[in-house]
């Protein structure tokens, strides 16, 4: 849970107005439920937590009330940052491995210091990547080869000169 703390959820799913609860059990971990037999939820989703588990919390409370309020506010905001949190997770491993590729080139900024644009961008492709994996790598590959193509292109200039200086020996 990159971007949110237990209690972030828990305020979250309070100012929602999404019932909720937990329950320890002295040995045996903890319950915690989204829903209850009154107000908009009309029935409870629970989920069992072992007791070597319970960093989960958080976790488990979102997942739990986006399955029982898709519509929320709260599923959208939550649903929002996965996506992000992806989003970055595929941007580092393209930018890892672009400056791997190319390390004399244009080293990319951290996620942090991408435009809203640029990040929005990573974010749709990230989504994509959800829906439809093989189009979504195709659209990375492109992306690839059209920031390759200056690089290539000094590289031949390069080359040209090397041939041109070499002739004046």
């Amino acid at each position: 849970m990159m971007f949110d703390t237990l209690q972030h959820v828990i305020e979250s799913l309070y100012a929602s107005e999404i019932n909720f609860g937990m329950q320890s059990f002295w040995d045996g971990g903890m319950s915690v439920w989204v829903g209850g037999d009154t107000g908009k939820e009309g029935y409870k989703t629970e989920y069992h937590i072992e007791s070597d588990k319970l960093s989960t919390i958080g976790e488990v409370l979102i997942h739990l009330a986006v399955l029982q309020r898709p519509d929320s506010k709260f599923a959208k905001q939550f649903s929002k940052k996965k996506d992000e949190e992806k989003a970055q997770k595929l941007f580092d491993v393209w930018r890892t491995n672009y400056n791997m590729i190319m390390p004399m080139t244009e080293c990319f900024p951290s996620w942090s210091g991408l435009s809203d644009a640029a990040k929005s961008s990573w974010i749709k492709l990230a989504v994509k990547l959800d829906e439809a994996p093989t189009m979504a790598i195709e659209e990375v590959q492109l992306d690839i080869i059209e920031r390759l193509k200056p690089i290539m292109q000094n590289v031949e200039k390069v080359f040209d000169d090397l041939k041109s200086f070499q002739k004046t020996l």
